[in-house]
């Protein structure tokens, strides 16, 4: 991973990768990525498709914490879920989480089911105009400070075992 991973600052660094129609998923969907930070002085965005206006889903580091949340957005309503284990730690972790309509948000961290979160689960996401970012969020804030590899979306909701070969 080290080797062909992406070296974001914290700062200004980020890649956008458009609003083509792949990314306009508003049923299942599955987030994953290699991450390596040690950086807890700020909620750092992974990847997703939000600018604080226009909010459909992402995954993100939190501040202090170092957990990782996934959250969906549904008319302006949140759901959420929070990994167990501080991945800020200046390690590499695997990170997925995996959005099931109208049933669960699924946590896993380096192939370990973290949490589940099946309490007003929307039936579908939001699709709003913004494109995805990986290291920062659309409006140019959320900095992401470390390394990320390999991150991936994906229109499905894979299952554990599934996410467990990901990580080879």
């Amino acid at each position: 991973i080290g080797k062909s991973a992406l070296d974001f600052d914290g700062i200004d660094d980020y890649v956008d990768c458009g609003s083509d129609s792949s990314i306009e998923i508003t049923g299942a969907l599955t987030l994953e990525a290699w991450i390596k930070t040690s950086d807890t002085a700020a909620n750092q965005r992974i990847i997703g498709r939000d600018d604080a206006t226009s909010r459909d889903y992402a995954l993100t580091t939190m501040t202090t914490s170092g957990l990782v949340r996934m959250v969906v957005f549904k008319s302006d309503a949140e759901s959420n879920i929070d990994s167990s284990t501080n991945v800020c730690d200046g390690k590499w972790h695997h990170v997925a989480v995996v959005f099931t309509p109208s049933t669960s948000l699924e946590i896993y961290v380096d192939g370990k089911l973290e949490g589940k979160n099946t309490t007003n689960i929307p039936a579908t996401i939001d699709n709003d105009t913004e494109q995805l970012w990986m290291g920062a969020r659309g409006d140019g804030a959320l900095w992401f400070d470390g390394l990320m590899g390999r991150a991936s979306v994906w229109d499905a909701a894979l299952t554990a075992a599934q996410i467990r070969t990901m990580m080879f």
